[in-house]
């Protein structure tokens, strides 16, 4: 006789009890289908008007007997991914049997970001706050409605923050100097942030531990800072400080707010820490040049002094590359051409070698992409004389390739798509058609045997 799996019977005791708790005027919907998502609320008014709040729900049911397996659930890191790319707001909720007990998590409150990048799966732990209680359903109602207006934009700068410390000591500081040094440094920042003794109204919380910085924007976005313990207590402060507002324009991109996002980097104190990380640079960069804060951002850049060793530019050149992928952006065209000349000038006369090479790389980019291949070839050939790396990169005699064959010079054409051909990944191969690899090469071959012809 088959019987129905035990793991089953409880997933469907988890919804059953999930939906008893939840007022009249909730309505569950089952979502079997999609991936990692159990169901879907919508809550209506007294009067059963729609209020436009709707959330989802991924139920976690467990029959252990462990008490402490009632507060935790693991999860996959790429499934939280997933909720964070979500429209709407996910609940994960843990149901026990043995206990009979309910408790609940906005995926986006799950921090990822402190978990190694090798990492599968995680553990999300609840907390005795975390438990259903019959309140729950108010809670839920202010938190969807505080959602809405942040990602609709309604706040503004200063934004009411509150500081959380832990641990009685960090980095050597007892948590009263800790606390007023820390506020001494925001206080410098009123434009951005206003101290709040109260956390229930504050916007960002920033929470301190003997071993992390936690950002945490209302709940929707938490980022986290590990070691601080390592920081150099000289500076210890100012780091933290600008590691918040770092955190803070996170959370600011992650709900759209991308305008007051690039104006909280490009503050002078700020804009060297992601300029010359490239850690933040890769994240901020095509973003930043996105808003219409784009001619500041090109100023903060040619303003900002790098060394050999940072790969500030080579960002760069992906992020105008990605610009360049949008044709209502062209009319930037010639300010986009003055700062790369201006940037070109400015480490011809401080003799940055690597960073001119790099430089007549993306003005060699700059002309190809709007159809000026002759000046093309020019700054790509002056780039190999100065960054010599890029003799053995495919992408640099792929591109001088197409630009001779644009005007024309065939033979020239074939014999940097031979190059290029030569030096493609083995990695790259595999996840590329070959027939298009040699695409360029054939037709450049045919040609130029039509002209040996004729």
């Amino acid at each position: 006789m088959v019987k129905r799996p035990r793991q089953h019977q409880i997933e469907d005791l988890s919804r059953t009890r999930f939906n008893s708790v939840l007022p009249r005027n909730w309505v569950y919907r089952d979502k079997t289908k999609d991936y990692g998502i159990d169901g879907e609320i919508e809550i209506f008014d007294e009067n059963d008007e729609a209020t436009g709040f709707v959330f989802l729900i991924q139920l976690k049911a467990t029959i252990s007997k462990k008490e402490i397996d009632s507060r935790k659930a693991k999860l996959k890191v790429d499934t939280i991914r997933y909720y964070y790319k979500l429209e709407l707001p996910v609940l994960i909720v843990r149901y026990s049997e043995s206990y009979d007990s309910i408790y609940f998590k906005w995926a986006h409150s799950i921090d990822i970001y402190e978990k190694n990048s090798n990492t599968k799966t995680m553990t999300v732990n609840f907390s005795e706050t975390d438990k259903w209680k019959s309140n729950s359903p108010a809670e839920i109602e202010n938190y969807l409605r505080k959602i809405k207006n942040i990602k609709d934009g309604f706040f503004k700068f200063p934004i009411p923050t509150s500081t959380i410390i832990k641990d009685s000591v960090i980095n050597k500081f007892p948590r009263g100097i800790l606390m007023s040094s820390f506020h001494t440094v925001l206080h410098k920042f009123p434009e951005f942030v206003l101290l709040e003794s109260n956390s229930n109204k504050s916007m960002l919380h920033i929470l301190f531990t003997s071993d992390k910085l936690v950002i945490n924007l209302s709940s929707i976005f938490t980022c986290t800072f590990p070691d601080i313990k390592k920081y150099d207590r000289e500076n210890f402060f100012r780091i933290v400080a600008i590691n918040s507002f770092i955190g803070l324009a996170y959370g600011l991109s992650r709900i759209g707010q991308f305008e007051k996002m690039t104006h909280l980097l490009l503050d002078i104190r700020i804009r060297e820490s992601v300029l010359l990380d490239e850690r933040h640079l890769i994240y901020f960069l095509p973003i930043m040049l996105s808003t219409s804060y784009f001619d500041e951002v090109l100023d903060a850049i040619s303003d900002t002094t790098i060394d050999e060793a940072n790969n500030m530019l080579e960002i760069l050149t992906q992020a105008l590359v990605l610009k360049y992928k949008n044709p209502q952006d062209n009319v930037q065209k010639d300010k986009i051409e003055n700062f790369l000349i201006k940037l070109l000038n400015k480490y011809i006369i401080q003799e940055h070698n690597s960073q001119i090479g790099i430089c007549h790389y993306n003005l060699g980019n700059h002309y190809r992409v709007f159809s000026n291949y002759k000046k093309s070839i020019y700054h790509y050939l002056i780039a190999r004389k100065y960054e010599n790396k890029y003799l053995k990169q495919h992408y640099y005699f792929k591109e001088l390739g197409g630009s001779f064959f644009k005007i024309q010079k065939y033979y020239y054409s074939v014999i940097m798509y031979e190059k290029a051909i030569k030096l493609i990944p083995v990695s790259f191969i595999i996840k590329t058609d070959q027939r298009q690899l040699n695409l360029p090469l054939v037709l450049s071959l045919i040609t130029k045997q039509k002209c040996i012809v004729n």
